[in-house]
C-alpha cells in the first residue's frame, strides 16, 4: 500500500517505538505542519489508525477528557506505557500505579482512595468492584 504525504509524516513521528502522543498533541502537530484544520487533522489520525494502520490507538482505553493515545503499531499498552502516560496526564493514576509497584501489587481500597484523592462520601459516583460476595462463596467452604 502506497502511503500519502500525511501518512509518511505521521509514520516519521513514531520512528521511536517508545514515542506516544495524545490525540490533542497529534492534532496540533498535524495542524501546524500542514496548515490543516483541527477537524481535518482528526480525520488524518483516524485514517492512519484505522485504514493505513501505521499507528495504533489506545482504544478502548481513554485518558484526559476521553482522549486516546497513539503509538507505534507494534507497541501495545503495557504497564510502562500506562505509567508514562499517567505521569503526564493522570497524576492520581500515576500515584496509584507507583504505590502498587512499591507494595508488589497489593493496596487496600482505603489506601487507593487516599492516594488518588477520591472522596469516600460519594460512593455512587465512582465505579467500585466488590469481591465480598465472591470471596464469601469461595472461602467459607474452605474455612
Amino acid at each position: 500500500m502506497k502511503l500519502n504525504k500525511y501518512d509518511l509524516f505521521i509514520q516519521s513521528l513514531f520512528k521511536n517505538k517508545e514515542q506516544f502522543f495524545s490525540a490533542t498533541e497529534l492534532i496540533e502537530i498535524l495542524s501546524e505542519e500542514f496548515k490543516a484544520t483541527r477537524n481535518y487533522a482528526r480525520q488524518l489520525i483516524h485514517r492512519a489508525a484505522n485504514d493505513s494502520k501505521i499507528i495504533k490507538s489506545s482504544a478502548p482505553f481513554s485518558f484526559v477528557k476521553g482522549q486516546y493515545f497513539y503509538m507505534h503499531p507494534t507497541v501495545g499498552i503495557s504497564l510502562n506505557t500506562l505509567v508514562e502516560i499517567s505521569k503526564k496526564y493522570r497524576k492520581p493514576l500515576f500515584r496509584l500505579l507507583l504505590l502498587l509497584k512499591i507494595n508488589e501489587g497489593i493496596v487496600s481500597m482505603y489506601e487507593a482512595r487516599k492516594i488518588t484523592a477520591t472522596p469516600v462520601t460519594n460512593k455512587e459516583k465512582y465505579k467500585t468492584i466488590s469481591l465480598r460476595g465472591r470471596c464469601r462463596k469461595r472461602f467459607c467452604k474452605v474455612l
